[in-house]
């Protein structure tokens, strides 16, 4: 077992707001509109009528859960980044600069 940790605290906050960008570009995706007048044949309508719902469906699973992911990597980066300030204080309290290395 490792004898310490090394996370990259930028990156964790990069993701975060990466998936938040993921998460409003699946909310802004719209449906194709599934009446007969823009489809016209009625087998296809059905077909796109039942692609729309099952994309409703999708889209609010995929944004939950990746929202929920974005929650916690944000939480964890706020976490390391709190951690990190706090010993480099400490460090600089018990030894200056050269106690933390």
């Amino acid at each position: 077992m490792a004898d310490h940790v090394s996370v990259e605290i930028s990156l964790l906050e990069d993701t975060a707001v990466r998936l938040g960008m993921v998460v409003e570009a699946i909310s802004a995706v719209t449906p194709p509109p599934a009446d007969a007048s823009s489809v016209g044949e009625s087998g296809l309508v059905d077909a796109l009528s039942g692609f729309v719902g099952s994309w409703r469906q999708e889209r609010e699973r995929l944004t939950t859960a990746i929202t929920h992911s974005q929650r916690v990597v944000s939480t964890a980066a706020q976490a390391y980044r709190l951690l990190d300030d706090a010993m480099a204080r400490e460090a600089d309290t018990v030894g200056g600069p050269e106690a933390v290395r």
